[in-house]
């Protein structure tokens, strides 16, 4: 699976994303990150592409439902996600 985020720049993004997925026992397989230029404005634009996979078949909807409390993380994975074949 693949998760993709863009947004401004700023600190910490990188290790609120892997506290999260780790968090959820979540094994993460590889990411990338990269700075862009906002086209009209030109700010720095953070894109962090994180490939993870689910450990012991479970799925990952069942996980992130398990959370009584819904973080920034959860609401991304469930609107963003790219499943594929690993």
């Amino acid at each position: 699976m693949i998760l993709n985020i863009n947004s401004a720049d700023t600190p910490g993004i990188i290790h609120n994303v892997v506290y999260d997925l780790t968090k959820f026992n979540l094994n993460i397989e590889a990411i990338n990150s990269y700075i862009t230029s906002a086209p009209m404005s030109g700010i720095d634009l953070f894109n962090l592409k994180v490939r993870f996979s689910i450990p012991n078949n479970n799925n990952l909807f069942d996980i992130i439902n398990s959370y009584e409390y819904e973080t920034k993380l959860l609401k991304k994975l469930k609107n963003n996600l790219i499943e594929y074949p690993i």
